[in-house]
């Protein structure tokens, strides 16, 4: 009753302004009042989980984007090795702006977990959590031969055994080395944007993803650490004692 009372109005007025870029808009406009790592409402391990678990489905083509509605914006879904199917983040995405770029969507769909929580009041389900969940999940460090979890979203991938069909003519090897290729580029080219922003001093030149570069470069290493990793049966090589 209690949360109900609180959520339900922001719910209703979420519900009224969803179906317009100014109107989402003018919703989320000074509606945040501490950084943006700060302002997602998880703990900093769970967010670490889901930043890896991004990453990790990212790279591994279990992320799908649509940007064909006009009204609505884009529509994010990602794999969940739990549910065995495709899950979509809140539609639309909390913050995007009406000509997002690429680095802009993970920002939003973190931003839209606050969406979820308000469908997972109005509903009394938890469906709508799904698909930051599978984040979580796909970020856990675990044994390679469990249900899920970074090692097997990676090690499925290299194997060519993973939920989306890859490319049968490329070897394990091939596959690994594509995969790290990718991985270090992302790497490379993050650390030259975030470089450039820090030259321009110019608050309104920064992109959104400048707010988390710590956190990003920090998952992309760790990405880059479990891919490497990856021996040539395509499991995690284990670490001796």
């Amino acid at each position: 009753m209690v949360f109900n009372t609180l959520m339900g109005p922001i719910h209703r007025d979420w519900i009224a302004r969803a179906n317009g870029a100014q109107t989402r808009q003018q919703f989320w406009t000074l509606r945040r009042t501490k950084p943006a790592p700060e302002a997602i409402p998880v703990a900093q391990e769970v967010l670490d989980l889901m930043f890896l678990g991004w990453l990790a489905l990212s790279f591994t083509d279990l992320r799908k984007v649509v940007d064909t509605d006009l009204n609505k914006g884009r529509k994010v879904s990602v794999y969940s090795y739990n549910e065995k199917s495709w899950v979509d983040f809140p539609h639309p995405l909390l913050g995007l702006g009406d000509a997002p770029r690429s680095f802009d969507t993970f920002p939003a769909v973190l931003n839209s977990l606050s969406i979820a929580l308000l469908e997972v009041n109005a509903t009394a389900s938890i469906t709508p959590l799904f698909a930051h969940h599978a984040l979580m999940d796909a970020g856990t460090d675990i044994d390679d031969d469990q249900e899920y979890g970074v090692n097997r979203v990676l090690s499925d991938y290299v194997q060519g055994i993973g939920p989306v069909v890859t490319d049968p003519s490329l070897t394990m090897e091939q596959r690994k080395a594509s995969l790290i290729e990718d991985i270090e580029g992302e790497i490379s080219s993050l650390k030259d944007r975030f470089a450039d922003s820090d030259k321009s001093a110019n608050p309104f030149e920064m992109t959104v993803q400048y707010e988390w570069q710590e956190i990003w470069l920090d998952a992309l290493e760790k990405l880059l650490s479990f891919a490497q990793a990856i021996g040539s049966t395509g499991k995690r090589k284990k670490t001796r004692d």
